[in-house]
């Protein structure tokens, strides 16, 4: 259940996604630095190696769908980058 406030009101909801190594996926799908969708926003930044997913939802609904959708995105790039590879070695 989300978080409320002493008036009452509900809380956002946030989450941070740590990959290291991950700074390649997101050539790989031409994931954006930062997207909006209608209940949440998910802003990725690159360090180094690693990449950081912070998600920021109005509802933990929400939170739940833009994780999803970042993990599924992340599980698609790590199936893809080694094909590259493996093409570019064949060429």
């Amino acid at each position: 259940m989300p978080k409320q406030s002493k008036n009452g009101s509900v809380q956002p909801a946030h989450a941070t996604i740590e990959i290291e190594g991950g700074a390649k996926y997101i050539r790989a799908l031409g994931m954006k630095k930062s997207s909006r969708y209608k209940r949440s926003t998910m802003t990725i930044k690159k360090s180094e190696d690693a990449i950081h997913i912070e998600i920021a939802a109005h509802d933990i609904t929400a939170l739940r769908a833009t994780v999803n959708s970042a993990l599924r995105d992340l599980q698609v790039a790590s199936a893809i980058v080694p094909l590259n590879r493996q093409k570019s070695k064949s060429i």
